[in-house]
C-alpha cells in the first residue's frame, strides 16, 4: 500500500507543486497573472493528454521549463517540486495515521479493500 502512495503521491508532485512554482517565477521576476495563465494552460494540456495517453504528469515541469513565461529551468523546477514536498509540514504524518486506519477497517470489513475510485486527473 506504501508503494501505491509513493506512486501517486510522484504523480501528482508536478500538480500539486503549481502554487510553489508560481511564488518561484515571480521571485525571480515573473508577472504574476502571466506566469499562473502559462502554468494554468500547460497543467490543462497536460491533463488532457494523460487522458488520451500520450503524456505523463512529469510532462508538465518539462513544459513549464520551456515556457518563458515561467523563466524557470528545469533544475530550478525540479527544486521547486523538493521545496514543496519540504513544506508539506504534516501531511505526511497524517497519511500515514489515515492510513494505519484504514488498515484497521480493511481488516475488518474485507470487502472495503476492492475499491477503486475514479481518477482524479
Amino acid at each position: 500500500m506504501e508503494e501505491n502512495l509513493a506512486a501517486e503521491r510522484d504523480r501528482l508532485a508536478p500538480f500539486l507543486a503549481t502554487t510553489t512554482v508560481l511564488m518561484e517565477a515571480v521571485k525571480r521576476g515573473a508577472g504574476r497573472e502571466a506566469a499562473h495563465s502559462a502554468i494554468k494552460a500547460h497543467a490543462m494540456a497536460v491533463v488532457k493528454e494523460i487522458r488520451a495517453g500520450t503524456a505523463r504528469s512529469t510532462d508538465l515541469l518539462a513544459r513549464l521549463s520551456r515556457d518563458a513565461r515561467i523563466g524557470l529551468s528545469a533544475e530550478e523546477l525540479d527544486a521547486a517540486v523538493q521545496l514543496d514536498v519540504a513544506l508539506s509540514g504534516a501531511a505526511l504524518a497524517q497519511v500515514d495515521a489515515f492510513m494505519a486506519e484504514v488498515e484497521v477497517l480493511t481488516r475488518r470489513i474485507p470487502e472495503s479493500g476492492d475499491f477503486r475510485p475514479d481518477e482524479i486527473l
